[in-house]
């Protein structure tokens, strides 16, 4: 019943299932993504990563504008 309802709000329940299997199919290979890298690289991912952002104007204004929700 669900799957009708909602079929009916987006066009067909056959047109509706192919979309909902095509974003699943997709999340699910985003999901599984795979790098492969070196030793060297993997390396130099990691401490990129690690290493605290340099200071720059966008970084300061971002850290000391109120947020909307606050």
């Amino acid at each position: 019943m669900t799957l009708k309802r909602s079929a009916t709000k987006r066009g067909t329940l056959s047109g509706f299932l192919l979309e909902a299997g095509s974003c699943a199919a997709r999340d699910a290979r985003l999901d599984r993504t795979l790098f492969n890298v070196g030793p060297r690289d993997y390396a130099r991912f990691v401490e990129r990563l690690d290493a605290p952002p340099k200071p720059n104007e966008r970084l300061r204004r971002m850290m000391t504008t109120k947020a909307p929700w606050d």
